[in-house]
């Protein structure tokens, strides 16, 4: 993953410049304001712009844990505990399955890589977002924070 440091959102884009203003926010110290949603701002595209900060740090936690901290053989599932196992199950793999935790990890990464590419998922040009949104940012999430 470690040449996966570049955002799936084009710099131009609206979402990555709010994505920027959060960031800029963020280094202030005041975690709050960083995350509030500005004045005049549409919700859902704040959520956006927030999400590819999200996965930045991702792609930063995965590389630390890769190798020593978590290999094939050090963390052979992906898991939460003795007794919680999370399985892997995306659009290309319906039926879930076992894997390490670094092939969940990746996997993980290039799920919300190429969701951050779909444009229909995450319009650039001011579309609408689409209606299922808000779910699909809610499983990202979910998966994310098995990762933290």
């Amino acid at each position: 993953l470690c040449g996966m440091t570049t955002t799936p959102i084009p710099p131009h884009a609206g979402i990555y410049k709010l994505h920027l203003l959060a960031k800029a926010t963020l280094e202030t110290g005041d975690i709050r304001k960083s995350v509030q949603l500005p004045p005049r701002i549409d919700k859902l595209e704040w959520i956006a712009s927030q999400m590819i900060g999200i996965f930045d740090e991702l792609v930063h936690v995965i590389n630390l844990l890769e190798g020593d901290v978590c290999s094939e053989k050090k963390c052979p599932t992906m898991g939460a505990g003795e007794h919680v196992t999370y399985l892997w199950q995306d659009e290309k793999a319906p039926v879930p399955r076992a894997v390490s935790a670094p092939e969940y990890m990746r996997n993980l990464a290039f799920y919300v890589d190429s969701k951050l590419r779909d444009r229909s998922l995450f319009p650039i040009d001011n579309s609408s977002f689409p209606s299922d949104f808000m779910d699909e940012v809610a499983t990202i999430c979910r998966r994310l924070f098995r990762v933290y």
